[in-house]
């Protein structure tokens, strides 16, 4: 009995099944972790994709708003000029103003992301509609739309 005892004293550090063991319940964690990541990632991209968004549709309106509710180019180019002063990567970037324009300088925007502002010419006869700014955003297949 004595010579078990002093068998089990000599002994020291791990057996290799120990430490086996003990490497795949880390291997294990470690990859839930990463899944949780993931998923976290894109749910933040998507909020971040949306709250930009609104964001737009906000200087939409203050640009409209500000020129009494007449839409031409010049509110466009306000609506610019709300959005860029933010600074960030990811949205398409805007060469300028026209009739179809991608809109840049979105803080923090998804890599992916793209925000297209198109000014919609009034159109006359029975029908008649003022002209409308329209925002078609869209990220990972799924789009948001907004008429002014």
């Amino acid at each position: 009995m004595l010579n078990k005892l002093q068998k089990k004293k000599k002994r020291k550090g791990f057996t290799l099944v120990e430490l086996v063991i003990v490497v795949l319940i880390v291997a294990i964690l470690a990859g839930i972790a990463v899944v949780a990541f993931s998923s976290m990632t894109d749910a933040a991209n998507e909020a971040t994709f949306e709250a930009n968004h609104r964001s737009i549709v906000s200087a939409i309106v203050m640009a409209v708003a500000a020129d009494d509710g007449v839409v031409t180019s010049a509110t466009l180019d306000k609506v610019h000029g709300y959005i860029s002063n933010s600074k960030g990567t990811g949205a398409s970037t805007s060469t300028g103003t026209g009739a179809n324009d991608n809109v840049g300088g979105l803080g923090g925007s998804p890599k992916g992301a793209t925000y297209k502002i198109t000014l919609k010419a009034a159109t006359t006869g029975t029908s008649a509609t003022p002209a409308r700014i329209e925002l078609e955003s869209e990220f990972a297949g799924k789009k948001l739309k907004y008429t002014s």
